[in-house]
């Protein structure tokens, strides 16, 4: 994926990387919730009957409406266990993926950056954005928002520039 870097874009990811630690730190502290325990529980328990894997083999078999949940948070799970500040820095993490790549996408459509930059941030700490890092089950979800908004982003560009190349990249980003 491409992107053409320039300092001031740098230096938006950097402010809401700054503003997204700040305001969501005290997260970073929180224990994992129910629903994500569940999906921890479903798991390591893919025969239980609310896992409902789908019928296809090996990894496949999470292409159903809570799998990717699932598999995230299972797979998080073998690797940190119970440090918790570890799933809420990565949702943090997607989280400003997603915050970054709506302000590609909005300023590429309205071309005022300033918009684009005051739509993301709030986003970024908006009511829905304080609430939901806490729950760690929606990392799916903004990578998925993340990959989405992105690809928005090359089919505006491909739009503007007639190069097969940001198409494929927008049909592979949606396919994702």
């Amino acid at each position: 994926m491409v992107l053409r870097h320039s300092p001031k874009q740098f230096i938006i990811f950097l402010v809401f990387v700054l503003v997204g630690v700040m305001v969501h730190y005290p997260s970073f502290r929180l224990s994992l919730y129910g629903d994500d325990w569940l999906t921890i529980y479903l798991y390591f328990v893919p025969s239980h009957d609310q896992a409902r894997f789908g019928p296809l083999p090996g990894v496949l078999s999470f292409l159903t409406p809570y799998g990717p949940s699932i598999l995230l948070i299972g797979s998080l799970y073998r690797i940190f266990s119970t440090n918790y500040i570890f799933y809420y820095v990565i949702a943090l993490a997607l989280r400003l993926f997603t915050t970054f790549a709506l302000y590609l996408a909005s300023s590429k459509f309205t071309k005022d950056y300033l918009i684009s930059f005051l739509v993301s941030l709030l986003f970024l700490v908006g009511f829905t954005g304080l609430q939901t890092p806490d729950w760690v089950f929606y990392m799916n979800v903004y990578l998925a928002l993340g990959l989405f908004l992105l690809g928005l982003f090359y089919k505006a560009k491909f739009l503007e520039t007639k190069k097969n190349k940001d198409l494929s990249l927008s049909c592979f980003l949606d396919a994702l």
